[in-house]
Order: structure tokens, then sequence, then C-alpha cells
């Protein structure tokens, strides 16, 4: 008898302990439950809501002169890099080709903290921007050029030229027939999101002349030329500001793409 008491002691409180270890597992299966949900688990497109995106403003470049940040991006870009080069001050550059062949590369110059020029010295392009590298002028910067300069300040030369908020090009009369004052596309795009184009002169678009797909920004009338001192994009011209409201693009006609 007394063998028998104790085996249902023994069954009794095996039944409770499980039943205790099934309560467990349905109290961890909730909470694994809520934790996907809307208090900040992952969503079921693998992303978390709460996370913070990669920063996507590029590698900034370690040095803070345009020649070192230059010289370094010689040696270490890499295809399909972006890049920062953030100017500590303002200071002069001559001619500068930007070429990486084989590779796609993307430079954003901008100044720090403040307004930062780079001014051109002595004659030639400031920029010549070859095939497969995009120049971003981003905030805080200006390019000078020279009032007796015998060529555009910014040549765009198979690859891509933007300019931001906050960017300038300035200041630069050339001298050579065709060419352009501030910038001269002949092969490649110019995309202004923002920024002004002042103070420049050529025989042909005085503010710029080629390929432009204009959506922000300014290019004022201070610019001169014979024909476009705005803009010329062959046969395409606009003497008349073209501030922000107005958009200008080389590949639509008349009114309707900006033009006069």
């Amino acid at each position: 008898m007394k063998k028998r008491l104790v085996l249902t002691g023994i069954i009794s409180l095996l039944l409770v302990f499980g039943m205790i270890l099934a309560g467990c597992d349905n109290g961890s299966t909730s909470g694994g439950d809520n934790s996907s949900g809307s208090g900040g688990g992952t969503s079921p497109g693998g992303t978390d809501p709460g996370g913070t995106d990669p920063d996507d403003s590029g590698e900034t470049v370690p040095a803070t002169t345009l020649s070192g940040a230059l010289t370094w991006l010689v040696t270490n870009a890499e295809d399909q890099g972006e890049y920062v080069i953030e100017l500590a001050g303002n200071e002069s550059s001559g001619p500068r080709t930007l070429s990486y062949p084989g590779k796609s590369v993307t430079i954003i110059l901008r100044g720090g903290g403040s307004e930062k020029t780079v001014s051109l010295s002595p004659n030639g392009s400031l920029f010549t921007i070859s095939s497969g590298v995009k120049l971003v002028l981003d905030s805080n910067i200006t390019l000078q050029g020279l009032p007796n300069n015998n060529t555009v300040l910014v040549r765009v030369s198979g690859g891509t030229l933007v300019m931001n908020n906050g960017s300038k090009i300035t200041g630069n009369t050339s001298s050579a027939l065709f060419s352009g004052g501030g910038v001269y596309v002949d092969d490649g795009t110019f995309t202004m999101t923002g920024g002004t184009i002042s103070g420049n002169g050529a025989s042909l678009g005085g503010g710029v002349n080629g390929n432009i797909i204009k959506t922000g920004g300014t290019i004022t009338s201070t610019n001169s030329a014979a024909n476009g001192k705005v803009a010329y994009s062959d046969p395409r011209k606009r003497n008349a500001e073209a501030g922000p409201g107005v958009n200008l693009d080389y590949r639509v006609s008349g009114s309707e793409g900006g033009w006069e």
C-alpha cells in the first residue's frame, strides 16, 4: 500500500513539473512574437526600422588641401569609390585633370565650416573632368577664375559636373573661341541643382557652354558673351538671368527648355 502511495505521488509531481515546463515554453513563444512586431524588432524584409543607414556621404580623404587630396586619390582611389575633399582654408591651384583610367570615381569638394575659395593660377582650366569621373561642387566652395584666362574655368571632357547649393563658379573670362567662360561641356553632362555662376565671359556661353540640365541655382546676367551670355547649347541660347525658378535643359528646344 505504501509503495502505491509513493508511486502515485511521484507521478503527480512529474505531471505538475510537466505543466510548469509547458507554461514556460508558451511564455517564451509569446515574447518572441512580440519582438517581431511594432516594438522595434526586425521587419519581414530584414531591415531594422530603428537602425541607422550607412553613411552615404563618401570616404573623407585624409588631407585638408586640394593638392594633398588629389595626390592621395591618384594612389588610393578605387573603382566605384566616392570621396569627400573638405578644404580647411583658401588656396590657389594650377590646372588639374581629374582622370583615373579604368575606374569610376566620384569626388565631392566642399569647404569645411565656412566658404573656401580655390583660385586659379596660372592660366588654364582649374578642373578638366575626364571620362568616368564625377565632380560634385558642394557647400561652401568657390572656384575663382582669371579675368584674362585663355580658356574655360571648368571643362567637362567625358565626365560629369554637379553643382549643389553653396557652390560658386565665378570670375573667369576666356579668350578662346567657343570655350565658354565658367563651364564648357565638350563631352559629358553638367547638372546644376543649386549654387551660382556669375561674372564669367566668353564668345559663346559666358556662364555655360554645352550640355546643361539646370533644376536649381542661379546663372546671373553678370556673365557676358556675344551669344548666350548666361548659357549656350548649340543652337540654343539664353541671355536673361536664370534664377532658381528657371530650368534649362539642353535636350529640349525653345521656351520649354528654358531657351530664348
